[in-house]
C-alpha cells in the first residue's frame, strides 16, 4: 500500500514539473502551480513556528499523508500540529527529516521539506495564506 503512496506522489510530481531540481524540487513546475519557498530553519531558530501553524490552520489542514522520500517511509493520518512541535536530539523534527513530502486527500496543495533546511509550499490557497505571514525575510523564492 505504501509502495502505492509513493509511485501517486513520484507521478504526480512528474505530471507537474518541468525540471527536476534538488532543494526545490517543486520549483520549476508548471506555471498555473503557485509555489513559494522559505528557510524553515530560519523560521524555527527566530521562534516563528507558530506562523507555520497559521498558515495550516487557515487552510483548514490537520491531518496528513508524510513521504520520506529518502527511506521510502509512508505515514499517513499524521498530526500535523504535532509534526510542527515535536523536539528531537537536533531540535524540531519538522525541519530535520530527509526530502519529504506533506499532502492530503484533497489534492488542493503540498508540502515538502527538504534537509537543507528549506521548506516549499505548493497550491493556490495554502501559497497565498504563506504569502500573507510575516515570513518575507526568510523566503528563499
Amino acid at each position: 500500500m505504501h509502495e502505492d503512496i509513493i509511485k501517486r506522489l513520484t507521478d504526480t510530481l512528474n505530471d507537474i514539473r518541468e525540471v527536476n531540481t534538488y532543494w526545490y524540487p517543486l520549483v520549476k513546475i508548471k506555471s498555473d502551480v503557485p509555489v513559494v519557498a522559505y528557510n524553515v530553519e530560519k523560521i524555527y531558530a527566530d521562534e516563528k513556528i507558530e506562523l507555520l501553524e497559521a498558515i495550516l490552520k487557515a487552510c483548514g489542514i490537520k491531518q496528513v499523508t508524510v513521504v520520506q522520500m529518502d527511506h521510502g517511509l509512508v505515514f499517513e493520518s499524521e498530526d500535523m500540529y504535532k509534526l510542527l512541535y515535536e523536539k528531537d536530539e537536533d531540535g524540531y523534527i519538522f525541519p530535520w527529516v530527509n526530502e519529504t513530502y506533506y499532502f492530503d486527500e484533497t489534492k488542493q496543495w503540498m508540502l515538502y521539506v527538504s534537509h537543507e533546511g528549506t521548506i516549499t509550499f505548493t497550491g493556490s490557497d495554502i501559497v497565498l495564506q504563506a504569502q500573507q505571514e510575516k515570513l518575507e525575510e526568510v523566503k528563499v523564492i
